[in-house]
């Protein structure tokens, strides 16, 4: 699926000074600020980490025990990448 990758990783680095406290925190702001090519381009992992949590929530409320399991994983995965200093940056090889 070539949307999967860009929901791995964002460019930080792509944007400005201060980019994790100064991009817009909804996607539609983003979307807004940014356009939709763009942030697909530099990675969409925190707006999408928000859009699973969501799907999780509501899977909790209509009680989906199938669902609960397959989005608990996808959660923690995609927070996990949060977490990895190469999905959060561009990388460049440098001779």
């Amino acid at each position: 699926m070539a949307e999967e990758a860009p929901r791995h990783y964002i460019d930080l680095d792509d944007y400005e000074d201060s980019a994790v406290f100064k991009l817009p925190r909804y996607w539609n702001q983003a979307v807004e600020k940014y356009g939709e090519d763009s942030l697909q381009a530099k990675g969409i992992l925190p707006w999408h980490i928000y859009r699973v949590y969501l799907q999780l929530k509501e899977a909790f409320l209509i009680n989906d025990p199938d669902r609960i399991l397959r989005l608990s994983a996808d959660l923690g995965h995609y927070v996990a990448d949060a977490h990895v200093p190469l999905h959060t940056t561009k990388t460049t090889m440098v001779n």
